[in-house]
């Protein structure tokens, strides 16, 4: 049987992997000329970085399970990590009881309130529940005004922008209570996971593996057309020619989805043409220095227009990358928003005055070099009562089956549920 993949991102690698060693035939398309999608990796000197700043948890088990079977188990390194807030033009600690507990924005009521209503959600498990009303109008309630206007509301921002006061409780759930899988017993602080190396290392392992198992991987190859035969077979037109194949499987976005096949019924297409997404804009500065203590840091103050700074070096020591400092600046927007579109140097500009104001030693000299990645498709819009949404991995169309972030829910999407989906619809694709 041939099964062609659409999309080479983590999802559709994995998938591509599972089925080849299950001796189906793989062809793979993938429109950009790397594989990865949002797990890429870009190469900067000689070493090289996740284009957009990635991490595992421990909670992380299909991630880690394929880790283990591709051979890279010896580059997989758990380490602790900082977490940081940045508000009212200070950087607080905010990754354990003790941060909370220093942290003076809140008052004493509202750190109980934040920590009983945190632990509340760690220890819940009927998500359903919460899916007919809002982060911000669950936070408001039982949280407080003021911790959901000093903590939850500004990550909502940073993840969904515009959107934030639309955005089920129950994702913010999920959010909690994956991060409080990856805490430690010892002392609560988060142990994150990393290849080292990259990300990058897997992305390439798994198209190597496709390719030993007689599969094919068509970069710089976007699919233009899907159409179906009167024989049965799909016919996938792309930019490197046309070719045949049994059963399809699209990892894309629905709405491309949509424009490659014309063929499913109307209210299908309405049911996933509903299902609006985030892009995003991430840029990495190459420092000569430090720029923060932390790894992390959420920023609290509506007038900084990125979401967060993660500077990655000091999670993974400056050593590896020729004792430069990288700086990841997280924003997630729209494509209809100006600093989704403005030039590179421009952006870079804008950002160099906020971050003057988040370090006001920070200087225009520290930048050696700089990179600005975008993907239109980034977060889906987690919507109340978003589980009615979510179109299953089996269409309506016979032998074509979609898997994509859009389908990861409750849990936000990461590169463990990426993982455990492909292998779900690897399942119902050999079942038929």
């Amino acid at each position: 049987m041939t099964v062609a993949i659409i999309g080479g991102g983590l999802t559709g690698l994995t998938a591509a992997y599972r089925l080849s060693l299950s001796g189906e035939k793989i062809i793979l398309f993938e429109k950009d000329t790397e594989l990865g999608g949002l797990a890429g990796v870009v190469k900067i000197n000689d070493f090289y970085l996740e284009k957009y700043y990635h991490h595992i948890f421990t909670s992380d088990t299909d991630a880690v399970a394929l880790i283990n079977d591709i051979g890279l188990s010896e580059n997989l390194q758990w380490l602790e990590s900082r977490m940081g807030l940045y508000f009212r033009k200070k950087i607080y600690s905010f990754g354990t009881p003790v941060d909370l507990l220093k942290f003076k924005p809140l008052s004493l009521i509202d750190k109980l309130r934040f920590g009983l209503t945190t632990l509340f959600l760690k220890s819940y498990s009927n998500w359903q529940k919460l899916e007919n009303i809002t982060a911000v109008e669950w936070m408001n309630k039982y949280a407080g005004r003021n911790v959901c206007k000093v903590i939850w509301e500004p990550l909502l921002v940073a993840k969904f922008g515009k959107n934030y006061d639309k955005i089920s409780m129950t994702w913010l759930w999920g959010k909690i209570k994956l991060r409080g899988n990856s805490r430690s017993d010892k002392d609560n602080r988060e142990r994150l996971g990393y290849l080292m190396g990259s990300f990058g290392l897997l992305i390439n392992k798994l198209g190597e593996e496709i390719e030993n198992n007689g599969g094919k991987i068509f970069k710089g190859a976007p699919v233009q057309k899907l159409d179906q035969g009167e024989n049965g077979k799909w016919i996938i037109s792309s930019k490197g020619g046309t070719y045949e194949a049994d059963k399809v499987l699209l990892t894309v976005a629905p709405a491309e989805i949509l424009n490659l096949y014309s063929g499913f019924p109307e209210d299908y297409r309405r049911k996933i043409g509903n299902i609006d997404y985030a892009s995003t804009v991430c840029m990495i500065l190459i420092l000569n220095r430090s720029f923060t203590y932390n790894y992390w840091e959420n920023i609290s103050d509506n007038k900084i227009p990125f979401g967060g700074v993660i500077e990655h070096t000091n999670f993974i020591h400056p050593s590896h990358y020729n004792n430069l400092n990288i700086l990841y600046i997280s924003n997630y927007l729209y494509k209809d928003e100006s600093l989704y579109n403005i030039p590179d140097k421009e952006l870079l500009e804008e950002y160099i005055n906020h971050l003057k104001e988040m370090n006001p030693e920070f200087s225009q000299d520290w930048i050696i070099d700089y990179h600005v990645f975008r993907d239109e498709f980034a977060q889906p819009i987690m919507k109340l009562n978003y589980s009615k949404m979510i179109p299953d991995i089996k269409t309506p169309a016979k032998n074509l089956f979609i898997a994509n972030m859009a389908q990861i829910y409750p849990e936000d999407r990461g590169m463990n549920y990426a993982v455990r989906l492909a292998g779900e619809a690897v399942k119902i694709i050999l079942k038929g």
